[in-house]
């Protein structure tokens, strides 16, 4: 049983960098579609923001899982 949750922690923690490069990729995205929406640049920043901070809690608690 420690071997297959090694075998998997080990394969997410190897993703953490393409998982990473598609949540930067849809937040350009998302900031598209604030634009063409003609969403506030205050509340888009807001939300970039959010996002950015939020990122190294997902992605620390991916690893120690």
């Amino acid at each position: 049983m420690a071997g297959l949750v090694t075998v998997i922690l080990y394969g997410i923690s190897t993703q953490v960098e393409a998982i990473g490069a598609q949540v930067e990729r849809a937040v350009e995205r998302i900031r598209g579609w604030m634009d063409n929406l003609k969403v506030s640049g205050g509340f888009a920043r807001w939300a970039q923001e959010q996002i950015e901070r939020a990122w190294p809690t997902v992605t620390s608690g991916i690893a120690m899982s």
